[in-house]
């Protein structure tokens, strides 16, 4: 598969965005996984499958998609932006982390909560501004 002219420089994440999400069975992936090396290789980039990992959303299918001959990782789930990806697809997994940093930025004010000389005003502005925020970040993907 050839590659030429110019596409900007986030070609790369284009392509893997369009090009790995929705496959629907091993074979398809492998193919698309095939095709985004093949395309990388084309212009003097590599995928490391030692740097690489892969995560499979529902599904059963325990067959390893290669790269070069070698077996990507699976794992159970990751971190992207902020946000945890789990197996399930669910969302569970990322409110779960969300409600854990918003204690832990909570927990690191607790000096100020026990302040009396900081007016409540001062003390809701700053639950608003900090713990809510930690909590509430990306929120707007839960489903």
């Amino acid at each position: 598969m050839e590659f030429s002219g110019h596409y900007g420089p986030n070609w790369m994440t284009w392509i893997l965005r369009m090009t790995l999400p929705w496959s629907h069975n091993h074979s398809q992936m492998q193919d698309k996984t095939s095709t985004v090396n093949q395309l990388s290789g084309s212009i003097g980039l590599c995928i490391h499958p030692g740097k690489s990992k892969m995560l499979k959303i529902k599904t059963e299918d325990t067959q390893a998609i290669t790269v070069g001959g070698k077996p990507l990782e699976v794992v159970e789930n990751f971190t992207y932006l902020g946000s945890v990806i789990d197996h399930s697809g669910g969302t569970a997994a990322d409110m779960r982390s969300r409600v854990a940093k918003a204690r832990a930025v909570f927990k690191t004010l607790e000096k100020i909560w026990r302040d009396r000389t900081i007016s409540t005003k001062t003390k809701i502005r700053l639950f608003n501004s900090n713990v809510k925020s930690a909590l509430l970040y990306g929120c707007e993907t839960w489903s």
